[in-house]
């Protein structure tokens, strides 16, 4: 008898003890982390291109990239966040004159919460300037 007693009181409590840790990793958030990279470079006088990338989730890639024969590259930059945004939303997006402001109001609207900017690094070498955006959000 007394070890049928011993033998349910040990089960009711490793019952509590396994409900209490599954409890508290359930009740864990768990984060999603991504990286936006925009990258404009001008290829000598005549020539710029815009490249933007999104890495997050396990090896999930969106990418844009765009180049035009003007030095300034506004038209390139414009073309490449709004290729970005449809690829990343799969659809047309109606944003006349798309910014990078637009590329973070569609990531925030996905639920991506910006946690660290670099600003642009100045070129040196073969690096060209970047501007580095860290992301997370909630799976």
């Amino acid at each position: 008898m007394k070890k049928t007693y011993f033998l349910s009181i040990g089960t009711v409590i490793m019952i509590l003890f396994f409900t209490l840790v599954s409890g508290a990793a359930a009740g864990k958030p768990y984060f999603e982390y991504g990286e936006l990279v925009v990258v404009h470079q001008n290829a000598g006088k005549l020539k710029s291109s815009t490249t933007v990338y999104f890495f997050y989730g396990d090896g999930k890639e969106v990418r844009a990239h765009q180049s035009e024969n003007s030095p300034r590259g506004l038209e390139s930059r414009r073309a490449a966040f709004k290729e970005f945004i449809e690829s990343y939303t799969q659809k047309k997006d109606s944003t006349a004159e798309p910014s990078i402001i637009a590329v973070l109001n569609t990531l925030g609207k996905d639920g991506w919460e910006m946690i660290q900017f670099s600003g642009q690094a100045p070129c040196t070498g073969n690096s060209s300037p970047q501007s580095t955006y860290l992301f997370k959000r909630q799976k």
